[in-house]
Order: C-alpha cells, then structure tokens, then sequence
C-alpha cells in the first residue's frame, strides 16, 4: 500500500507541473478563448504560482490522505486481535529481568516446538516463548502485556488435536510448562494440589503411591499437562466411571489478564462449596479466555486392585448400544470404560502403525470394556459371564478376555494411539462431537454417503459411554482438498431425523485463537457471582428478602479476599505469611544482607557441602559476609541430615547452644533435609528457628531473612520437580583444596521403604549435561585434581532437558541391570550417566573422576567398559547392598536378591579384576532375624569391601516402613549387629588390603596427615587412604605421586614416595 501512495504522489506532481506549463501561442478562436480564460483566472501570488495550480496540488493531497486513512480504518477493521502491537527489544529485556535464566527462548529453533501441534498439522510463527516458574511470574507477564497491549497464547502440553495453543500470527506464547514447583496430596481427603505444569502421569504415579489415581485418563498422558486438561475440561476413557471434571475439581488460582494481573484463589479441598457459586468452575474448559490456571485442587479416587480388560467384536452399531446395555447392569458399580473402535479405524491402525486386531476374526466394530474392582477372582467372573451372555444373545462375534497385564496393553494400545494412525493416514479433517447414543454413529454413515467416492478413508472411534465420538475424513496427502472442504462446510449432513451440531476441525488451520482479553470481562463474572451470592444470604427462611447491592467502588473478589487476609495477620501475627503476600509489603533494603554476617554449620552427607556451596553463593550475591565464629554472626545457617535420627539430635542440640551463648539476636535458619521433615516443630517450639528452607528453596533464603528481620517466621520447603540449581556457581569452602564435588541430580525415586531422602529432597531430576562440562572445565582450569559427581542415585542421570532429543537410537533406553526391578516406569531417552561419564573424562583427560552414591541396579556393563578403558574414572565403585538376606531386602524394597547383586559383583571384576567395592549396610531392619543378619554379614566377607558405612536401623517418620513395618529389633540388638558387620569388613579389609604391599599406587595428595604433620596424606585409584613422609613439604595437594606401598591395615596403606607421577 505504501507503494501505491508515492505513486499517487508522483501522479499528482506531473499534474500539477504539466498545469503549470508554458503553452504554445494559441492560433485558432478556441484556442485564444481557452488562453483568455486562463489568464483571467490567473492571480500571481509572492512565490510567483498561480491558484489553479496550487489548487490542483492541494485536491490532490486531500485525495492521497483520503485514501490513507481509509487504508488505516480498514486495516484496523481486518486486523487480527492477536497483532495489537508488536514485540520489541525492551520487551524481550522486561521478560529476561522478571523470569529465571534459561525462560525467555527467542532463537528460532528454540521456539519451533511450540509453535506447531504435535501431529504437526497447525503451524504459528510466534518469535517469544515465556516459561514461568511462578504464579507471580505469570501475573507479571499479564499485567506487562495488558499494558502494552501485546497478544498472548497460553499453552500447556500442546497435546490438543485442533490446535488451539498454537500461534495463528506472532503471538507470544505464554507456556505453564516450567509451572511444577509445588505439589501436595491430603491422604486422609485424597485430595491433591499442584502446580498447573506436572504431567498427567507424573501426577497419577505421585498418588499411585499412596493408593490412589487421577479420576480421568488420557492417550496423551505422557506428555499433556493438569494445566491444559481443567483448561479445556479434558474426558477420557475414565469419565463413564468416575464423572466428569466438574465433580472433582475443588478449586484453583487462576490469572487474571487485567491491569493488575489478578491472581484469583478459588475453592478449597472440600468438595462442598457451601455458596453454590463454585467459582473455579468457570475456568473449566474456559480455553484460556478468562485467565491463566496457575495451580488445581483435585479430588482423586481410590485406586482399584482389580482391572479386567476384555476385546469384543460385533457387526452392527446397535448392537454397541445393546452391549452397552447389557454392561451396566450386568458390570454395574465396576464398569469403569467402553470404548469403540469401526472397521477403517482398525484398518488404519494396522495400515500405519502395523498393530493387528486381537481378535481372530475382523468385525466392522471392535469394543473395548474395561473394569476396576477390589477383588480380582469376583471381578473376572461378573466379566466371564457377561462375555456368555453377549455370545448367547448373539451381540458378539467373537471376544477375548485379557489374561495378564501385557495383553491388557496390548488391547488398550490400539484405542489409545488411534489419534496417531489417523495422523500418518493423509490429510485429515477430525471432527470431536457428543451424539445422543441412538444418532452415534448416524454421522459417520451420512459422511460415507456424501464423501465417500472423494476420501482415502472415513473412521471413527470413541467413548460409547459417554457420547464422544471422534469422526475423521482422510484424503490422500497432495489431493485437491478444496472442493472437499467446500462441500463439507457448506453441505448440511442430516440423518432421516435429525440434523447433526458438532465442531469440526480441519487442516486449514486452528479453529480456536486464545486473546488476552476474555470475552466476558471477569470482573463483570465477579459482579453476577456476588450478586448470587447476597441474594441467597440475603433474607432467611420464610422472611422477606430484602434488596442487597454491592456497593460501586470497583472492588474484586481479590480485594475482598486481600483486605480479609490482613486483617487476619494483624489479629495474629505468628502466622507465617507466603510469598506471594510478602513481597508486596516487605522492604526491599531487607532483602539486602549488607553489613550483615553469616555463619555456616553443615552436618551430614557430601551432598550436603554441595549444597551449602549453593547456600554460600545464593547469600554472596545477596550481600551477606562470611565469618568463621557463631558470636561474630548476625545469621546463622545450618545445614542438616534427617537420615537417622542422631543425626537430627545434633542439629537439636546446637541450636539450643546457639539461644543459651547468643547475648544478642540471631537470626538462625535450618536447610536441607530436617527443614522439610520437622518444619513446624522447628519453628513452633522453644522459638529456636526463624528461617527453615527446604532443599529445593535455596535460592528464596534472602527472602525468608527479610521476612524473618521482618518480624515474621519464613518457612519455604517446596519440593520441585525441576530446580537443580544448574545456574549457580558454589563457592567452595577451602579454596586451596585441590578436590572438587560437583552436584549433577537432586532427589530419588527409589522408593526404598527405609529411606526418607524422596520425601526430603524429592523426584529424581538432572542438570543439564552442557551445565556439568562447563562448570568441570572451570574447575579444570582451576586447578582441580579430582572431581566426585554426587547424586542421592548418581548413576541414574538422566538429561531429559530441551536442549536433548528426546529419542536418539545411540543410547540405550534403559540403564538398568537385567533382573533388578523398579518402582517406577524407566526414563526413556535424553542423555545418560554412560554419556556424561564418557564425555567428561574427554574434555578433562588431567582430571581423576568419582560419583557416588549410586544404586546397584543402574550399572549396565557399558558403564564399567568405559571405567576399564579410561585411567582417569577411579577404579573404585560404591555398591550398596544394605542387607545380604533376601526377605530382608524385599522388605526394603531394594529391586534385587543377594544372588542378583553376587552376579553383578562378579560380572563387575570380569571386566575389573583390580576393582575396589565400597557399600551401604543397615543392622537391625524390621523383622531381621539372626539368620538374615548372619546373610548379611556372610555377604561382607564374600564380596571383601574396602571400606564400608554401618548404621543400626533407625525409623523415620513418613517412610513406606513407618506405616507398614513395625521397628521391632531391640536397640542393644541393633548395635551388636552393628558391630560384628564392622568386624567381619575390618577383618577382610585387612587381608584385602595387604595384597597392596610392595606395589606402586598413584596417590593424589590432599594434605597432611591430621596425626602427624610430617606425613603427606592421598587417596589411591581404589580410594583408600595412603600416608607417605612429606616433612620437607616437596609434595603439594593436587600432585600426583607414586608410592611405594610398605604396609597396610584395614583402613590405610602405608609407603614410602618415589617422585610424582601422571594420570
């Protein structure tokens, strides 16, 4: 268009010259007349033109702004509502300041996959993605977009099928997958609270473990997200059974896109809403039009222990009805799916996917039934005789009743990847209706009729019980689809009764665009819902009601909510605020830890340093100075162990020491493990602590000491699913130490019944693999010797990051050991510990590695290929066993037999002969005998440990075995135990040890010897600890030296050094 109006300029500049030209002397009488009439008109002005001319000038700049403006209004008037504006630099710089690192993704190929679907069907050409961590991020990031009027996509798991999350111009997507750092469940309830970003799985194997399942299931339930299923009132093949959303949805935060970015705080976990308004409703399958879901309150059902699946075949889709039918009253309470499958769909799966039918003969309608129950023989039975019933009233063709898990998957396989034969099958326009039961399959038969001659195929598939049904027409990729198009949305399909209403979906693009203003402005929903509100409590029974009405000061439910909350803090203010309330009112200078001094205590595990690493750089950057003495700090931090329970009393009894020495006020914070496990009594009793943060709330510690300076206690022990703290540097405690440790997976999924690390520390996560080389080439260039990976189950890394496929044939699926057993599903590709291990000793050759703690059940014989092959991983491996009697280790749930763990002994040193095994051993577990504990100790002179760690069984609260097991091994008992363990390793370790003598070992020095400041101290390849003299100080820590190995006990070798040496 621009183009058009230089031209129009042009034109009219020709004009108005070729009208201000000279003219030739006029020869006939029209001519002279014409000359005349000009020269009567003509007035000269000071600039010497004449008033025709500028007149022609001037019509014709009206004429150019004329057309310019109706350029502008029909510009606007077809305008997207999604292009308000456009994204600028400052923008993208706002977003980078207000999210973490790593959340505002601009480059290309970082924003590819969430700009198309994931049958790759729709594609958007959004340039910024937004991932949040926080509700308060995403309030933000409404509140910013409002103001600068910037389109917004909200996306989940972009699991949808009529791509609805997906950019139809450049919109900026806004995307809730980073939204999973808070989770919790009421068991007593069954009611759970998350983070709207978990994955649907993820969440029905977090409650699988308590005894219960999410109330809907999905075929996308491994990748679609809570979020995504309240927001577009998800089904599934569960809601025959269980209902729909509606009756388990409790409530929900929400974000407003107003100028405030409202955070709106709706429900409870009471499923009883005694106002009738059930407000958080509104937002079910509201599609991102009133708001952004930020966290969901479910209730949860229990979890069957009976599932009975069973195939059928039929020819005719009334008998489908009448199978269903028959099903609810003979299944009745256990029918829990009905599902259909036509012919084309069957044809489809094995076309595209080449999954065959069950059943030996190929109906026109194959029928899913599955049941959940409580006992497995009843269960099969009421299924077996339904099953005779269908064949004796002819219903079935023919049928199959799953006999095992695997034939069940099988079954359920070919309804739940339907969606993706139809995908590979052509271009597809899909169609997702609910049908009255006695129209279901009228539609399909009516698209036959229309289409038929015109498509590659026409299927359906669908949820019989409930109404759904999804009808997809095919046609043959390349096809002129446009006349198919045409007739389908301009040609009604009618059955002889009725006409059909549904919403179709086709390959010409989304049908449904998110904006960020809602249709319905909320504040008017808050208005018509108050005013419900008032009217039913306006009056009582038998009473005249009177007129209420809600006074006219622009107020919302989140300023009712707010003001209420105030006042409840000012009425007590030991109540512990969150954080969303804290930063609007706290002073910002608090968050500062200038002029204050800070003190560190750590107790517990290696993993434990690490992580007051983090904690020393989190309050550096905070401003905080470090002190070596208590009386010299104004905080005082402590980092604790909850493994056992003298662990915990450590940590109990300084802190009393810290309140009786301290003559002033200190502020003391409790970290790590007994944060989560204990934090109100740590808070509540004897006002000992003012700060508790859990492991995964580090990086909120000068928030908490603001609150804390503040007046308030601060409490902060969310567990996340993804903070790994990957972007933060540690500052390490003796700089001067050649010896490093470097964090590369926080938590564990184990499960072990003994164990409160996953109820601590959380699901398993890992860093990212570019993260660990980075900070190990620093290290590297350091200065630093050796690195120890760390991990709670090290060598079960797994980098399932963005930045890695999420399928590579190259690296094995699977990292477990034959025959060990999980509690959990296998992580399936990403990058594994074998990639890391391998990658990190290539780009450091110099530097000597180990990890630890691992479990035995992650050490696939690829692993211990690249420890033989490469001289700087030690030959030194932690295994730990924890008990050598196999009903112990069930009851541990360990995964293995004492047998299974001899064999990868044994498979260990056919490939290292020269290994050195350290482990794990517990005394006293529940229900050990003395036959299991003399297993045990059989098992520690079997396998001939260099080193290992003994504790007698101390209970923890929250742990599988604190419900089920009973503690009832006597304490003297334990220790004894305990003690004849230790003597059986001190004795084989011995042995073990003195075949080192009168070899050379390549020691890397540490330091002195804490026993005599003559002798240099080192730890070999195999781990244990060598002392050689040193009193003239030739050798430093960090050097490599060769020892001559002159006597041994069962804990250390002595010898005498014969000049340093290399890796």
């Amino acid at each position: 268009m621009n183009r058009y109006l230089i031209l129009a300029f042009v034109v009219l500049a020709y004009i108005s010259l070729r009208v201000n030209a000279q003219l030739p002397e006029p020869q006939t009488p029209e001519e002279k007349e014409l000359a005349r009439w000009r020269q009567e008109l003509k007035v000269y002005a000071f600039t010497g033109q004449d008033y025709p001319a500028m007149f022609a000038i001037f019509a014709g700049l009206i004429i150019v702004l004329v057309l310019a403006l109706i350029y502008i209004v029909v510009g606007m008037m077809s305008m997207d509502p999604s292009r308000d504006s456009i994204i600028y630099h400052s923008d993208i710089s706002y977003f980078e300041r207000i999210l973490p690192k790593g959340s505002v993704k601009t480059d290309s190929e970082d924003v590819k996959e969430y700009n198309i679907d994931w049958m790759k069907q729709y594609e958007g050409y959004g340039k910024c993605v937004l991932l949040p961590t926080h509700e308060d991020q995403v309030s933000e990031i409404l509140k910013y977009c409002m103001k600068k009027k910037l389109a917004l996509v909200p996306q989940a798991g972009n699991t949808g099928l009529v791509g609805g999350s997906i950019p139809v111009h450049d919109e900026i997507v806004l995307s809730v997958k980073k939204l999973k750092n808070f989770r919790d469940f009421d068991r007593e309830q069954g009611v759970l609270t998350c983070d709207a970003g978990f994955i649907l799985h993820d969440l029905d194997e977090y409650v699988k473990e308590f005894g219960y399942m999410m109330p809907f299931d999905l075929g996308a339930k491994g990748s679609c997200l809570i979020g995504g299923n309240i927001s577009t009132c998800a089904g599934g093949i569960r809601l025959l059974r269980y209902g729909s959303l509606h009756a388990h949805l409790l409530g929900l935060h929400a974000v407003i896109p107003n100028e405030k970015g409202e955070i709106l705080r709706l429900g409870s976990i009471l499923p009883k809403d005694n106002t009738s308004l059930h407000l958080h409703h509104l937002f079910l399958g509201s599609e991102g039009q009133l708001g952004v879901i930020t966290r969901v309150t479910l209730k949860t059902v229990p979890r069957p222990k009976s599932v009975q699946s069973a195939m059928l075949g039929t020819n005719s889709f009334k008998n489908v009805r009448e199978l269903l039918a028959l099903a609810k009253i003979q299944l009745a309470e256990i029918l829990s799916s009905f599902e259909f499958l036509d012919r084309d769909t069957m044809n489809c799966l094995e076309d595209n996917l080449q999954l065959k039918d069950v059943l030996p003969t190929k109906s026109e309608f194959n029928v899913l039934v599955e049941t959940s129950g409580s006992n497995s023989e009843h269960d099969k039975a009421k299924v077996e005789n339904f099953l005779q019933d269908c064949m004796d009233k002819n219903l079935i063709d023919d049928g199959i009743l799953a006999e095992s898990v695997s034939e069940a998957q099988t079954m359920w396989r070919l309804r739940e990847d339907a969606p993706m034969a139809v995908s590979r099958d052509g271009y597809v326009f899909k169609h997702d209706l609910s049908l009255p039961l006695e129209h279901f399959y009228e539609l399909t038969e009516a698209c036959h009729e229309k289409f038929g001659k015109m498509t590659k195929r026409i299927s359906t598939y669908g949820h019989v019980g409930d109404g759904n049904t999804h009808l997809n027409i095919t046609i043959n990729r390349g096809d002129d689809h446009e006349k198919l198009y045409k007739w389908k949305n301009e040609t009604p399909l009618r059955s002889p009764r009725k006409r059909f209403r549904g919403t179709g979906h086709d390959p010409e693009g989304p049908t449904t665009m998110f904006f960020l203003a809602p249709k319905l402005p909320y504040s008017t929903v808050v208005r018509l819902s108050f005013r419900r509100y008032v009217a039913s409590t306006s009056s009582l029974s038998n009473a005249k009601p009177q007129r209420r009405t809600l006074p006219d000061d622009g107020k919302t439910l989140h300023d009712f909510i707010a003001e209420g909350a105030k006042r409840i803090r000012k009425r007590h203010p030991n109540i512990v605020p969150s954080i969303e309330e804290t930063n609007s009112y706290l002073d910002p200078e608090l968050f500062s830890g200038k002029d204050l001094k800070v003190h560190y205590i750590t107790y517990g595990c290696q993993m434990n340093v690490n992580d007051m690493e983090i904690v020393r750089s989190v309050m550096k950057t905070a401003e905080y100075t470090e002190v070596e003495e208590i009386k010299m700090a104004d905080v005082v931090l402590l980092m604790t162990c909850s493994i056992r329970d003298g662990a915990e009393q450590k940590v109990k009894t300084m802190l009393h020491q810290i309140k009786k020495n301290s003559s002033k006020k200190k502020f003391v914070g409790v970290l790590g493990c007994m944060a989560e496990r204990v934090k109100h009594e740590l808070i509540e009793r004897g006002k000992l602590v003012d700060v508790v943060a859990g492991p995964d709330s580090y990086r909120d510690l000068p928030r908490l000491l603001a609150v804390a300076r503040g007046g308030s206690s601060a409490i902060n022990v969310q567990l996340s699913l993804d903070e790994t703290y990957a972007d933060v540097v540690p500052v390490r405690q003796d700089e001067a130490a050649r010896t490093a440790y470097v964090s590369i997976m926080r938590g564990c999924d184990n499960m072990c019944t003994y164990c409160i690390v996953p109820y601590t520390r959380g699901r398993e996560r890992s860093r990212p693999t570019d993260s660990i080389v980075e900070e190990v080439i620093r290290l590297r260039d350091e200065g630093i010797k050796q690195v120890t990976l760390l991990g709670q189950n090290v060598n079960s890394y797994r980098d399932l990051s963005e930045s890695v496929h999420s399928y590579d044939p190259s690296i094995p699926s699977t990292s477990t050991v034959p025959g060990f057993k999980t509690v959990y599903k296998p992580k399936i590709g990403g990058r594994t510990f074998l990639h890391l291990l391998d990658r990190l000793s290539s780009v450091a050759p110099e530097v000597r590695f180990r990890f630890t703690s691992p479990h035995p059940k992650d050490f696939p014989l690829e692993l211990i290929h690249l420890i033989r092959d490469r001289k700087n991983i030690c030959n030194q491996l932690h295994l730990p066993a924890q008990s050598g009697d196999d009903q112990t280790l069930e009851r541990m749930g360990r995964g293995y037999t004492k047998d299974l763990y001899l064999r990868l002994v044994h498979d260990i040193r056919e490939v290292l002969p020269e290994v050195s095994f350290t482990s794990d051993f517990i005394a006293g577990f529940c229900g050990e005998t003395e036959e299991a504990h003399q297993n045990t100790v059989g098992l520690v002179r079997e396998v001939k440990y260099s080193f290992i760690y003994s504790f007698p069984y101390s209970m923890r609260e929250k742990t599988k075995a604190h419900r089920q097991l009973q503690d009832d091994v006597p304490d003297d008992v334990k220790t004894r135990r305990h003690q004849e363990i230790l003597a059986a390793f001190r004795e084989e370790a011995e042995t073990l040890n003195q075949k080192y003598v009168d070899t050379t070992q390549l020691v890397l020095v540490e330091g002195t010897s804490r026993r005599n400041e003559n002798d240099g101290q080192g730890r070999a390849d195999c781990g244990t600890k060598v002392i050689f003299p040193n009193s003239e100080g030739i050798y430093k820590p960090g050097d490599f030296v060769n020892v001559q190995i002159t006597a041994a006990n069962s804990q250390t070798l002595r010898g005498e050094a014969l000049g340093l040496g290399s890796l």
